[in-house]
């Protein structure tokens, strides 16, 4: 869980839970460069991401890691058929 501070002019921030992986720090410092480029951002962006953002986030990496897998798998094969001369 990471709690994010409230911005300037607000009362409350809010909370969100990221995953103790690559995938999780990439998103905290994706989230704090966001901030502090954008001091006077809402709810909702990628400096004040929600859950629902950062799930879809995360699955979108996930999702481009397992293809990135596919392909090099797939790599492999084609070079072993061709050293197979097939």
């Amino acid at each position: 869980m990471v709690g994010l501070p409230p911005r300037s002019g607000e009362l409350h921030g809010h909370t969100v839970a990221l995953p103790y992986n690559q995938h999780g720090v990439a998103m905290l410092l994706r989230t704090l460069r966001e901030r502090s480029e954008k001091p006077e951002s809402f709810i909702g962006t990628k400096a004040e991401p929600t859950q629902y953002q950062l799930d879809k986030w995360l699955s979108a990496m996930a999702a481009q890691k397992r293809e990135a897998a596919k392909a090099a798998v797939a790599a492999e094969i084609e070079e072993g058929l061709a050293a197979l001369g097939l």
